[in-house]
């Protein structure tokens, strides 16, 4: 995690460096960072259930899992998730979120 922190750090340092040369101001430079900040944070759950392979569970497609999941949110007083089913044989689940309310849970099908 470290590493991708950094390789992220020097991807900036480097648009930050080719604006510069190109005779960009402070804020235009300021604005194109702020925007890409802004695609990084919104886009990356989405990126990272692309890049996993990850299919959306449509209510009622896996009962059994809709209901443990619903069942869990209601024990812990959180809104219900959203599901994501990734197409593997190795038993394996996890979460992908900014903040609660828009968490999905990704499920290989080796749990199920």
């Amino acid at each position: 995690m470290a590493f991708t922190a950094l390789l992220m750090i020097a991807l900036y340092v480097l648009i930050i460096a080719l604006l510069v040369a190109a005779g960009a101001g402070v804020v235009p430079i300021a604005a194109i960072l702020a925007l890409l900040v802004l695609a990084h944070y919104l886009g990356s759950e989405r990126l990272i259930l692309a890049r996993l392979g990850a299919s959306a569970v449509q209510p009622g497609q896996r009962p059994e899992l809709d209901a443990a999941m619903e069942r869990v949110c209601v024990i812990a007083d959180r809104p219900m998730v959203r599901l994501a089913l990734i197409d593997s044989a190795i038993p394996n689940a996890f979460t992908v979120a900014r903040s609660p309310l828009n968490a999905t849970i990704c499920v290989t099908r080796g749990l199920l």
